[in-house]
């Protein structure tokens, strides 16, 4: 070339674009640094979410458990006429102050509710999968028959919870049960 002609045929030396294929191979990296961000937050976002729920079960479950637990502590006497109501899925017992109060379970709305002398029932815990109250003799291997050889309560339940389910059991033995 002459002084004073320029190349116009485009780009400058050592200066081109792209090809096609160098564009596919960066887009296809980018897309397995990008689905492998994307499982990495999935995994996080799930363990946060178990543990939500894990952590909503259980203050729900304990609390309702301490509050049965102190209630029970406190029935008056193991007769028919202080444990009236004694099933798998409800009692009814009468307190030392003579309330009358019933724990229930049921298992459509998955709750356990508590009512204080016929008035309306509270809910205490709920998403309860299954409970049970047993109740047991002084050597906390037989079943009682009855009120009076009742000497232990147990309350059995199981709190389900998005994806995670926890079960808590307590036994209680009532102040002035001989």
């Amino acid at each position: 070339m002459s002084p004073g002609v320029s190349d116009h045929s485009g780009l400058a030396r050592g200066h081109r674009g792209f090809t096609l294929i160098e564009m596919v191979v960066v887009i296809i990296i980018l897309g397995i640094i990008a689905g492998l961000g994307a499982l990495i937050l999935r995994g996080g976002f799930n363990s946060y979410f178990a543990e939500r729920d894990i952590s909503a079960a259980d203050g729900q479950a304990q609390t309702a458990l301490a509050r049965m637990t102190r209630e029970l502590r406190t029935v008056r006497t193991a007769s028919t006429a202080d444990l009236p109501v004694m099933t798998s899925t409800s009692m009814t017992f009468v307190d030392f102050a003579g309330d009358t109060i019933a724990y229930t379970y049921d298992a459509v709305p998955q709750t356990i509710t508590r009512s204080e002398n016929g008035g309306a029932a509270q809910t205490l815990a709920d998403h309860v999968s299954a409970a049970s109250f047993s109740y047991w003799q002084s050597d906390a291997q037989t079943a009682a028959t009855g009120p009076g050889n009742v000497y232990y309560i147990t309350i059995q339940m199981t709190v389900t919870e998005g994806i995670s389910s926890l079960t808590y059991r307590v036994t209680v033995h009532p102040r002035d049960f001989s």
